[in-house]
């Protein structure tokens, strides 16, 4: 989520102060660092005026033993402070609680060191001073008058000391202790006074800064909504789909090119007019169509429309196709919806006509064999319900390939569209006739008394088949058979039904054809036993399961054989031997006679 112009200020703020914040640590832990060093030298200084200089009178002459420990102490501290701060790599580890350790410390050592050098006449209380402004430096605010306190008193607690034990009668040494703390507070106030005013500076430099990058972040910004304005407006204006904008009412605000294109109406024409005046009206009242669009903005339409059809200026209808978002401003509240359409009509009717041609036989704008069955499969589960029967006749014409090789293919298509137009007069309107491929046909009776009653069926199917058709080469009449196959007690399914039914129409042409047939269970047991032979015949030549038989043919005038006459004999491996007018007949059917007259040849 983009942030707003507020946190982004806010941002910007929090890493100038983040960034003041680091620099002011990295100044605080310098001047601790150039702090150490300088006690580490006046420690050193200390030891050397005392060992070396035997004739001074102001560094350990009151008590040299106690001022020799203490001095020692302090070197020790300042080095091992110094290290310290040497070793921290993050100034953020040099915190205030270690700051007023140092610097109490260092007031503590000090004093001990003026009291063994014979108080404040040692002229060391310029020390304290010191300490306590470095203090006072390092810390802001009102903590900071801890250190000259501390310094006061310690110094106080000095004088009163010294003269508790007759080192110092002077009461002199009272009025420099309060000058020493006059000064270490004033010496401080003035540092804070300092501290606050760069404080403010620098305040008033983070508010600059975070000024400019604020300009330079608007300015940025200005310069990118430009930039994606004239991206969107590009895009608005050379997409191919309408977008309209819409107030909270319905009316339309906005309109790219596109859609004052699929509405057939100019620009300023279509500002403020109602989108409901393009909406077609729906028959159906209780189907409440386009209802994305009221949803979105919260109103009640005028009347029912359809879901999927708009109408243009001229009202010419379309099939629209719609996407709607509704529109909020930062509280959150409704103010309109954007409306993006496009009109779909060719593109719906192309679906269609593919559905169509995927279920119809392009020819005979008949159901094909695959819709005819998912049709026919819903008559059966519905029968299966009810004492209806449902038969279906499969129809071939006789000799059809005949004539349509002396008639040419397009007499052929001729004829089988005529045929399909009788055949469809014939039937009633509940049933359904199809084309299941070539010039076989297959009609759908439903609801029937019993099966007989298609028979009746398939008498005028035939009459009316063999009614002679006027070509163009001539007058041309033609038979058909029919092949009738119906529903039992049992639930069937299509394709059974259907095999059951080109089973009977292939008896009727065995028997004579111009005739129909019912299927009986006889015919699905021939049925079954060819196609077994069938696929037995696949493998018999590999499997050498074929065998000849000789039989002689003798010439009585000489009384001698002349010659043989092979006679092949089929011995499955799997099955009983089959007989040759059973299978031979089958072979040619098939296909499959040409292997079997090879390998006879061969094996002669």
């Amino acid at each position: 989520m983009v942030p707003s112009a507020e946190q982004t200020e806010e941002l910007i703020l929090q890493e100038q102060l983040a960034e003041r914040a680091q620099k002011s640590l990295a100044q605080r832990a310098a001047m601790l660092r150039v702090y150490n060093y300088y006690r580490i030298i006046l420690s050193f200084l200390l030891m050397i005026l005392f060992y070396e200089i035997g004739d001074q009178s102001f560094v350990g002459t009151y008590a040299p033993d106690y001022f020799q420990t203490i001095v020692l102490a302090y070197v020790i501290l300042n080095v091992a402070s110094g290290f310290y701060c040497l070793l921290v790599q993050d100034p953020a580890r040099i915190t205030t609680p270690v700051i007023v350790g140092i610097t109490l410390s260092d007031l503590v050592f000090i004093t001990a060191l003026m009291i063994t050098s014979g108080g404040v006449e040692s002229g060391l209380d310029s020390l304290l001073i010191f300490a306590a402004a470095f203090g006072g430096v390092m810390i802001h605010g009102q903590i900071s008058y801890l250190f000259p306190s501390t310094a006061l008193i310690l110094a106080f607690a000095s004088a009163t000391y010294t003269r508790m034990i007759g080192a110092s009668d002077n009461l002199q040494h009272f009025f420099e202790v309060a000058l020493i703390g006059v000064a270490a507070f004033a010496v401080n106030a003035l540092l804070q006074y300092v501290a606050n005013l760069l404080v403010k500076q620098e305040m008033e430099v983070v508010s600059l800064s975070t000024l400019e990058k604020m300009r330079q972040f608007a300015e940025r910004s200005r310069r990118e909504l430009e930039e994606q304005y004239d991206r969107f407006n590009v895009l608005l204006m050379s997409t191919s789909e309408g977008v309209l904008g819409l107030d909270t009412t319905g009316s339309i605000i906005f309109a790219n090119p596109r859609a004052c294109e699929l509405l057939a109406i100019n620009h300023d024409d279509l500002i403020n007019q109602d989108l409901q005046d393009f909406m077609v009206e729906n028959e159906n009242q209780n189907d409440r169509g386009s209802s994305i669009i009221f949803d979105a903005l919260g109103i009640t339409p005028r009347a029912s429309y359809h879901p999927e059809r708009w109408k243009s200026y001229q009202g010419e209808t379309f099939i629209v196709d719609i996407s709607c978002e509704k529109t909020v401003n930062k509280s959150a509240e409704n103010t309109g919806a954007v409306v993006i359409f496009k009109n779909v009509t060719e593109e719906r009717h192309k679906e269609e006509r593919l559905q169509y041609l995927a279920n119809h036989d392009s020819l005979t704008d008949l159901p094909n064999r695959t819709h005819f069955l998912e049709i026919l499969q819903s008559a059966l589960s519905r029968a299966a319900r009810t004492d209806r029967t449902t038969a279906i006749l499969v129809v071939d014409l006789d000799h059809f390939t005949v004539i349509n090789d002396q008639s040419g293919q397009q007499a052929g298509d001729e004829i089988l569209k005529i045929m399909a137009g009788r055949l469809t007069d014939t039937v009633r309107p509940g049933d359904m006739v199809a084309r299941l491929g070539g010039d076989q046909f297959a009609i759908m009776l439903v609801d029937l008394d019993s099966a007989e009653s298609a028979a009746l069926v398939a008498e005028k199917v035939i009459q009316g088949v063999s009614t002679p058709l006027n070509l163009p080469s001539g007058p041309e009449s033609i038979s058909t058979s029919v092949g009738i196959a119906s529903t039992r007690k049992d639930k069937a399914a299509a394709d059974e039904l259907l095999a059951a039914g080109v089973s009977a129409v292939d008896s009727a042409k065995a028997r004579g054809r111009n005739q129909y047939c019912f299927f009986e269970p006889e015919m699905q047991q021939k049925a079954e036993e060819k196609k077994r032979i069938q696929m037995l015949l696949r493998s018999a030549v590999d499997n050498n399961e074929f065998q000849l038989m000789y039989q002689p043919i003798v010439d009585i005038r000489l009384g001698r054989i002349n010659s043989s006459e092979a006679l092949i004999r089929w011995f499955p491996r799997e099955s009983d031997p089959i007989r040759p007018d059973i299978f031979i007949p089958i072979a040619e059917e098939s296909g499959q006679i040409g292997n079997i007259g090879a390998w006879v040849l061969e094996t002669v």
